[in-house]
C-alpha cells in the first residue's frame, strides 16, 4: 500500500503494529503519545518498544521490529502537522479528526481487508502472532 496521504500512513503503520506486536484492539486504541514529554508517552522508538495497558490492568512493553518502527516513524512526522496532535491519543482521524476510536480502527482493517481481497480483523492478527512468536523464540 503507498503511503502518500495521512490516512494512507496511518493505516499502514497500525497493521504494522498489530502485526509485529499481535496486541488487542482496546490496546493499540489506548497507545498515548506525547512528543514534549517522553515519560507520559508509550511509544520509544529508539528501543522499539511500546508500553500497553491490557487487559485486566495487566501492563506490558511490546517490542516491534526495524520495519515497524520506521513506519510509526514515518507516521510521527506528518501527525505532527494535524491540527489535533496535541491530543495524547496516538491514532489520529484524517480530515482534521480527532482520535479513531476501536471501531474506527476495527472498520479500517476490515475496509483495508477488503482493498486486499482478504477478510480480516483485528483478533486476527492475535490467532498470527502467537504461533509466529513461539517459531521465533518467544515465549
Amino acid at each position: 500500500m503507498p503511503e502518500n496521504t495521512f490516512a494512507q500512513r496511518r493505516d499502514a503503520v497500525i497493521l504494522s503494529v498489530f502485526r509485529a506486536t499481535g496486541i488487542r484492539l482496546a490496546e493499540l486504541t489506548g497507545i498515548r503519545y506525547h512528543p514534549d514529554d517522553p515519560d507520559r508517552s508509550d511509544v520509544d522508538l529508539q528501543r522499539r518498544e511500546i508500553y500497553i495497558r491490557g487487559k485486566s490492568g495487566k501492563d506490558r512493553i511490546v517490542r516491534i521490529g526495524h520495519e515497524a518502527a520506521r513506519r510509526v516513524d514515518r507516521y510521527l512526522r506528518v501527525r505532527a502537522r494535524h491540527p489535533q496532535a496535541y491530543r495524547s491519543r496516538l491514532w489520529l482521524g484524517a480530515g482534521g479528526r480527532g482520535p479513531l476510536t476501536r471501531d474506527g480502527i476495527y472498520q479500517m482493517v476490515r475496509r483495508r481487508g477488503d482493498q486486499a481481497g482478504v477478510r480480516v480483523y483485528p483478533h486476527r492478527f492475535r490467532h498470527h502472532f502467537s504461533p509466529t512468536s513461539l517459531d521465533r523464540g518467544g515465549a
